[in-house]
């Protein structure tokens, strides 16, 4: 099925993310697709949970985020303080 829609899957068994994250999802289901809904982080959300990580790459592909403008920096560290936070105690991790 991969090769006839192009889509790649890959199973993550350990994540943190924002609180709130399913109220902000984004639906990105191609419309050729009839019996598979896909929804994806807003990309607040995405650079959040990539953060928590805290590897190079990952920093990298924000810092191009940010370079671009696709990101409010407000927003970010709100919902770091609110909803990431209190939840995975990282505050050591990302600063």
């Amino acid at each position: 099925m991969w090769k006839k829609y192009h889509l790649n899957f890959q199973r993550v068994p350990i994540a943190e993310y924002p609180e709130d994250y399913v109220s902000r999802l984004i639906d990105i289901t191609p419309r050729s697709l009839k019996q598979l809904h896909l929804l994806a982080f807003e990309i607040h959300d995405l650079v959040l949970a990539k953060l928590v990580r805290n590897i190079s790459r990952d920093r990298e592909d924000v810092a191009a985020l940010v370079q671009k403008g696709v990101l409010d920096r407000k927003v970010l560290e709100e919902r770091f303080e609110t909803e990431l936070l209190p939840i995975s105690g990282t505050r050591h991790r990302m600063y």
